[in-house]
């Protein structure tokens, strides 16, 4: 039962600390400063909160607690290591000194617990893990359940015929060259284009000063046969927000009703909600998913479960 806990603890903790985190991102925080402050708001109640589950059954000895803020401290080096053997990309986040510092509230439970064992503020801060860990319980369950979502939302394609394609962006690579995922959508964009599904292509996305995700969308476009007339530029857009509310404003101006959103399968459940907030009338039309194989499309996956769920707390 105790590795149970342990497993339950660390997922439930990972789940709150990556909630926070999209939270962040969602409100255009810094995403380096936001992933940093996640390490001094929410981890340290999160590691409270774990503590508190795995040790329950001797919750007010404060060396056995000691002894399983540790314990848990080494299980927590062992799936930060996991973690980054699973991430598909490169982590900025996940360096040496990071995972140091992670460590911090486990090593200082130990001796900050035997010097108030049996006080008020120990019945205090134990009444406050607990809470810390449904929460964090409450957390897992929910993103679990976005996963759920996103799987079962993402199997829609209702392609039709519209008055235009809006084709939402995807960074580029540090030599401003479109990554697969872009390719894979403009091209989408520009199979539309071609069937005469859609009479005109938005390409969205901002980026670098000198070059953006739109003009290499229409750079691509144009080279696969499209017509420039048939192409609407939009440069602004930073977030998958943004491109639906930014194409929204072109729609008017150009005298569209009809749409299609293009982008990969889970990525469009979001952009679907989104799109409807800022009342398009749009339909998903699915690209073929940019990155192959399991470890990238799982990741985007939990990314969008998690995208979705803390788009509720904005």
């Amino acid at each position: 039962m105790l590795a149970v806990r342990i497993a339950l603890g660390l997922l439930a903790t990972l789940s709150l600390t990556g909630t926070y985190t999209a939270v962040a991102e969602l409100a255009r925080s810094d995403r380096t400063l936001a992933a940093t402050l996640s390490l001094v708001v929410p981890w340290p109640l999160a590691v409270l909160g774990w503590v508190a589950v795995v040790a329950r059954d001797r919750g007010t000895d404060s060396r056995y607690v000691g002894r399983v803020a540790l314990a848990l401290g080494v299980a927590q080096i062992a799936s930060n290591v996991a973690l980054d053997a699973w991430f598909p990309y490169e982590n900025r986040y996940s360096t040496p000194w990071w995972h140091v510092v992670a460590l911090v509230p486990f090593a200082l439970v130990p001796a900050w617990a035997s010097r108030i064992e049996g006080s008020r503020a120990w019945r205090v801060v134990l009444g406050l893990a607990r809470g810390v860990a449904a929460a964090s319980t409450l957390a897992l369950v929910t993103q679990l359940a976005g996963v759920a979502w996103v799987l079962g939302a993402s199997n829609r394609d209702e392609t039709r015929r519209a008055d235009v394609a809006i084709v939402l962006g995807y960074g580029l690579d540090e030599r401003l060259r479109a990554r697969p995922p872009l390719v894979a959508r403009t091209l989408h964009g520009v199979a539309l284009h071609r069937r005469r599904v859609v009479r005109r292509i938005i390409v969205s996305g901002g980026g670098n000063a000198e070059v953006t995700e739109a003009d290499v969308m229409r750079a691509l476009a144009l080279r696969e046969g499209v017509p420039d007339a048939d192409i609407v530029v939009e440069r602004r857009a930073s977030s998958t927000d943004e491109n639906l509310r930014f194409s929204r404003a072109l729609m008017e101006r150009h005298g569209m009703r009809t749409a299609l959103v293009v982008s990969e399968p889970y990525h469009l459940p979001r952009a679907m909600r989104i799109a409807a907030r800022e009342g398009i009338d749009a339909h998903p039309s699915p690209s073929s998913p940019g990155w192959p194989g399991a470890r990238h499309q799982s990741f985007w996956i939990v990314r969008e479960a998690r995208l979705v769920l803390a788009s509720f707390f904005r």
